[in-house]
């Protein structure tokens, strides 16, 4: 799990028995004490939390929950979606979108056996989409419907046909709506998306996908995002299928017939 406080968000892992003693116990945005735990560097090939350590469980480790109010999380939301092509691929940003459509939880055979999987497509105030999968007992409790905020905290970007986005355990999904932002403080940037989608009709909104769906199409509902036709010469085919959208002439068409040879 992960766990934090005003200055910074480190990761804990819990062991043996610990797992069925404290882990029922924790909640996402109740504050705890916690002492007694192991202090250990941290594996970066696995954590990326920014943190130089972690913490472990052991043996005499000691949790109580507290009555204090949690600490706001502190994000470092991009621009904009557009942004996203601007950045290194397989590198860690904080997201803020609205969700245009929800797929259906789907069952795949992986490396690791079959998974559950889900996708979900967000939209902002760019008129830029980009899709973004979960997988387990992720996707499983999502919550996101049409016209919801998402916060991603630690998204992954990836890159399969276009740009799209992934999560780890370390990445921390929120969902809020306009009514979330009503009653409590918001991030100023998920109450301008909220807004934004409140007078906006996203199922006829015009945009740029950052992601190609499976089917060849643009990732978004309506929107399409156009190629020239010389860019089919700089993409690596070898890597395997593509697709793009193009706005074409036809100048030439040749139906081949079949041709009986009779003697």
């Amino acid at each position: 799990m992960s766990v934090m406080d005003d200055t910074g968000t480190m990761r804990m892992t819990l062991w043996n028995a610990d797992v069925d003693k404290y882990g029922p116990m924790f909640t996402p945005q109740t504050v705890y004490r916690i002492s007694n735990c192991n202090i250990k560097p941290a594996d970066k090939r696995y954590n990326k939390t920014g943190m130089d350590y972690e913490l472990h469980s052991k043996n005499g480790m000691m949790v109580s929950e507290s009555n204090k109010k949690a600490a706001a999380i502190n994000y470092n939301f991009i621009e904009n979606l557009k942004k996203i092509t601007e950045i290194e691929v397989n590198s860690f940003v904080d997201i803020c979108g609205i969700v245009q459509n929800v797929s259906q939880i789907r069952e795949v055979n992986t490396n690791y056996g079959q998974r559950s999987v889900m996708d979900f497509t967000l939209v902002d105030d760019s008129n830029t989409s980009v899709r973004c999968s979960l997988w387990g007992d992720t996707a499983k409790t999502f919550k996101g419907t049409l016209g919801d905020a998402v916060e991603l905290k630690g998204a992954k970007i990836g890159e399969w046909n276009g740009r799209q986005l992934g999560t780890t355990g370390d990445t921390l999904i929120t969902v809020k709506t306009i009514q979330d932002c009503e009653n409590s403080e918001c991030h100023t940037k998920t109450t301008n998306l909220l807004n934004w989608a409140k007078n906006t009709d996203l199922n006829t909104l015009t945009i740029e996908s950052l992601t190609q769906s499976r089917d060849g199409g643009s990732g978004g509902s309506k929107g399409m995002n156009l190629k020239d036709l010389k860019t089919i010469e700089t993409m690596n085919l070898e890597s395997g299928p593509q697709f793009i959208d193009i706005l074409a002439t036809v100048v030439l068409y040749n139906k081949k017939r079949k041709h009986v040879l009779r003697r």
